[in-house]
């Protein structure tokens, strides 16, 4: 049997349905596929969320690995941050995460990294499926079967790395509130007590392991509940994570939803006031273009790439940038590492605004914005709850459709710009935003998104 990659896999990540189209058999065939990609030799971290699904793939995929030679260190259930640390602290040979996809319900979503904790890219999977297609698979004899361990301890050592990476005395100082989301996995484990060990007050809610998880979080409910906390826990700024904590939506103090490409020009804008001789900042191609007038005022090199995973890690690591920002508002801090960690960047927040002293809405609204056209849609209750699902029939017209987590950008190309679509979180509405060129027709580009949109 020949198994297509295509079948398995959106934006460069395998992305499937468990016991459907991939089954544990395919699990396991996955994990010796790679562990004859890392010549039957090396350790691989392991990781998932707290779903069923992805602890059954998980263990099939172990089976795998150990059977072709390689060791496994199993840190169970834990997320991507704590999982990619994990990779650099014990120098691995790579890792792998089983979480749920967001946007794709009872889907399964398999995400590969390097030894540097950065994503594997297209190539990479192409020579996997050709050792699977090809069998090209290599297993080892009975007594060179692969070892498992674990690491009891991991949690706390990345509490402690972490901190060197900030100002813990700014922080601890700051007398700051922050209302956490932790969508009902293992960030609950790791960011609420790093959070309150730097006497940050800290509400977190959805820390527990849900005896059944179907629910996808956050989703516009659970946004609408954070909002309404946050206002009325008179909280300095709020943050919702995802099932595996690689992306988080941040909101400031009254509640409101930080625009992604303003939160990135926020921390674009920091590097302006640290003391650094020809910054270098990679972002990628489908980012607001005010960052380009930023970058010429102030003397910055901003290079922009591909969107695409692990891109802009490598470009980090390969120009030795000062930061990497893309959308959905990841933020990459090189000093710590070329790939994005969402505590990080909760953290930084709180360094800047105990640092400022001002509210996160005064410190967002102080950041240059490009001018922007709006638009509100009163639409169907399914399209308003599956908008990203009818944005696929854009999919040939557009460049490129990204989901931001909170919203989708629909990316026309550099000569014409994007829209951006985001449930409102107090009316059943989605509101349209549009940065767009001069060469563009904004008339025509609403109508076409709009067009899907109306049903």
């Amino acid at each position: 049997m020949e198994y297509k990659k295509e079948k398995y896999m959106i934006n460069n990540r395998i992305v499937a349905g468990a016991n459907i189209d991939i089954i544990p058999e395919l699990s396991a065939t996955l994990g010796v596929s790679y562990g004859t990609f890392l010549k039957n030799k090396g350790v691989i971290v392991l990781a998932r969320d707290y779903r069923a699904d992805s602890r059954m793939l998980k263990r099939a995929f172990v089976s795998g690995l150990m059977s072709a030679g390689v060791n496994v260190l199993d840190i169970h259930s834990a997320s991507t941050n704590v999982l990619r640390f994990t990779i650099r602290r014990f120098g691995a040979s790579g890792g792998v995460m089983f979480t749920a996809g967001h946007l794709y319900e009872g889907k399964t979503s398999i995400k590969f990294y390097n030894s540097h904790g950065i994503e594997y890219g297209q190539d990479f999977f192409t020579q996997i499926f050709d050792i699977i297609n090809k069998k090209k698979i290599i297993r080892v004899h009975p007594h060179e079967v692969g070892q498992i361990s674990t690491s009891g301890e991991i949690h706390s050592i990345y509490h402690k790395s972490m901190r060197q990476f900030i100002d813990s005395k700014l922080i601890s100082k700051g007398n700051i509130r922050l209302v956490m989301d932790c969508a009902n996995g293992p960030i609950g484990i790791t960011a609420p007590p790093l959070f309150s060990s730097l006497d940050i007050d800290v509400i977190a809610i959805n820390t527990f392991v849900p005896y059944k998880n179907t629910r996808i979080l956050p989703n516009i409910n659970s946004i609408r509940k954070m909002s309404r906390i946050i206002g009325s826990a008179d909280a300095d700024f709020g943050v919702a994570f995802d099932a595996d904590a690689s992306r988080a939506i941040f909101f400031d103090e009254s509640g409101a939803v930080i625009d992604s490409d303003l939160l990135i020009t926020l921390f674009f804008t920091d590097l302006i006031n640290k003391d650094i001789k020809n910054p270098i900042v990679i972002t990628s191609q489908t980012t607001t273009r005010i960052l380009d007038e930023i970058a010429n005022e102030y003397n910055i090199k901003l290079i922009r790439v591909e969107n695409i995973p692990g891109h802009i890690s490598n470009n980090i690591r390969l120009k030795m940038a000062n930061l990497g920002i893309s959308d959905g508002g990841k933020v990459r801090f090189p000093i710590y590492a070329p790939f994005t960690d969402t505590i990080l960047v909760a953290l930084k927040l709180c360094e800047l605004i105990a640092r400022s002293g001002e509210k996160l809405s005064s410190l967002i609204s102080q950041c240059s914005q490009s001018i922007k056209i709006q638009k509100d849609l009163v639409v169907d209750q399914d399209v308003f709850y599956n908008y990203p699902k009818y944005l696929e029939k854009l999919k040939g017209k557009a460049e490129k459709i990204i989901d931001m987590l909170f919203g989708s950008k629909v990316f026309f190309g550099k000569e014409i710009g994007f829209i951006t679509i985001t449930p409102l979180v107090y009316f059943d509405r989605l509101r349209l935003s549009a940065e767009l060129t001069d060469k563009a027709n904004a008339s025509e580009i609403f109508d076409l998104v709009e067009s899907v949109l109306k049903v």
